[in-house]
């Protein structure tokens, strides 16, 4: 369904964010903070951990995220 390749795209878009050695989000955490890459990734894995989680949930089971869209209609 197309609504859930757009969710699942933009899940795999913050995997991405988070993830070096494209990591926006870790490189703008660091420079805000003033703390080195390493120690901003080792916070940043149990998030990615979950982030994995979910895309794996929304590939599986359609039905997690179309349940808004079906209530709306």
């Amino acid at each position: 369904h197309p609504i859930q390749l757009g969710v699942l795209f933009v899940v795999c878009c913050e995997t991405g964010f988070l993830t070096p050695p494209f990591g926006a989000n870790l490189f703008i955490t660091m420079k805000i903070t003033d703390v080195k890459l390493e120690q901003v990734a080792a916070k940043a894995l149990p998030y990615l951990g979950t982030i994995w989680l979910l895309i794996f949930i929304i590939a599986v089971w359609p039905d997690f995220v179309m349940f808004l869209p079906r209530l709306l209609m």
